[in-house]
């Protein structure tokens, strides 16, 4: 496959993310009224409803996140399913069997954490697919980490994981400083910040004008 040959509204693009994402959701709907998407899941957590660490209790959205665009929930067969960024919670081993049945030409990946993350990766490597990767890491704070960590993360980032990967989507600068820091080309950035549903806002906003004061 050409890896330089540029997207059209005819390129079927597939995504896989960890889990259904409220700021991730509009940006899908938005892209699939350009390309051919296809969206896989590791876990459905955030729409069954699942403890938020950080606040201690159980969080569900109450927007839609899966409206707008096509996407499929593989099975997590971890013994300890989770989002806490752990190597073994997301565990999806037909990740690998939709990569063979699906006929996109780019595959999308977020992050790297998961083992369902970097199966897809090596698997759409090897399957000749161009692979896309998107993540929010800091150069500025992983320079603060132990010198011998970020020493055998370049060995594992720069000289192997990264050298799978066409594009990297890049959300600032100082996360763009982190790809080029593991070996990432200038050519091979894309900038990719975040979005905002702004229609979403708008309409809120005009739905409460009324109550301003109340709700002040």
């Amino acid at each position: 496959m050409d890896k330089s040959k540029p997207i059209s509204q005819k390129t079927r693009i597939s995504y896989y993310l960890s889990h259904p994402i409220q700021y991730y959701s509009p940006l899908l709907r938005e892209m699939a009224k350009v390309f051919d998407l296809q969206v896989y899941y590791f876990s459905d957590a955030s729409i069954k409803g699942a403890i938020d660490k950080g606040f201690g209790q159980p969080v569900k959205w109450d927007i839609p996140l899966l409206d707008g665009y096509t996407s499929t929930f593989l099975k997590n067969i971890s013994w300890r399913p989770s989002l806490s960024n752990r190597l073994l919670d997301l565990v999806n081993p037909g990740a690998v069997r939709s990569l063979m049945r699906d006929p996109s030409e780019i595959i999308i990946v977020n992050g790297w954490s998961y083992f369902s993350s970097l199966l897809t990766i090596f698997t759409a490597r090897v399957l000749g697919k161009r692979v896309w990767l998107r993540a929010e890491n800091s150069l500025s704070r992983e320079l603060l980490k132990r010198r011998l960590l970020v020493a055998l993360k370049k060995l594992l980032l720069k000289w192997m994981l990264f050298k799978l990967v066409d594009r990297f989507l890049y959300i600032g600068d100082d996360n763009r400083s982190f790809f080029e820091f593991y070996g990432a080309g200038k050519s091979s950035l894309i900038y990719t910040p975040y979005a905002v549903d702004n229609d979403y806002f708008s309409k809120c906003f005009e739905n409460n004008r009324s109550q301003k004061q109340a709700l002040l």
